[in-house]
C-alpha cells in the first residue's frame, strides 16, 4: 500500500514518479497496481509535465511497459485526453489511448482576426 517508484536518468535528473494506492505482484514478469497516478517530468527543468491516471494497471517488469484496461487519463496544462486502454512504454515514453478517446485541449479562443494573413 502506499508505493511511491521515482525514475531518474543517467544524471541523476527526476523523470518521472509512479504512485500506486495498492500493488501486487502477479507473477515474475508482472505487477499490478490499483490508484495509480505517474508523473513525468521535463528533463531540464525536472518540472511536472504529464500526469496519467489509471485505476487499475499492469506492469511488465520485462517489456518495462504499463497497460490498463479500465478508462485511464492523460492531463497536461494545456489539455486533457482519456481513453478506455491505454498503453505506455516506460523506455521510450511513448502512450497510446484507445476506445471512445476524448480530448479537450485548453488555450487562447481563436477567431478569424487572429488567424495569421
Amino acid at each position: 500500500k502506499g508505493l511511491v517508484l521515482p525514475d531518474f536518468d543517467r544524471e541523476g535528473r527526476m523523470r518521472g514518479k509512479l504512485q500506486a494506492g495498492v500493488t501486487r505482484r502477479l507473477d515474475d514478469q508482472n505487477i499490478e497496481f490499483l490508484g495509480v497516478k505517474f508523473t513525468t517530468f521535463t528533463v531540464e527543468t525536472e518540472k511536472p509535465d504529464l500526469e496519467i491516471s489509471m485505476d487499475k494497471s499492469v506492469f511488465n517488469l520485462k517489456t518495462q511497459v504499463l497497460t490498463s484496461n479500465v478508462r485511464s487519463t492523460v492531463k497536461r496544462a494545456d489539455f486533457e485526453v482519456a481513453g478506455d486502454t491505454m498503453k505506455f512504454e516506460m523506455v521510450t515514453r511513448l502512450g497510446s489511448l484507445e476506445g471512445n478517446v476524448r480530448m479537450v485541449v485548453r488555450g487562447k479562443a481563436r477567431t478569424p482576426e487572429d488567424e495569421p494573413k
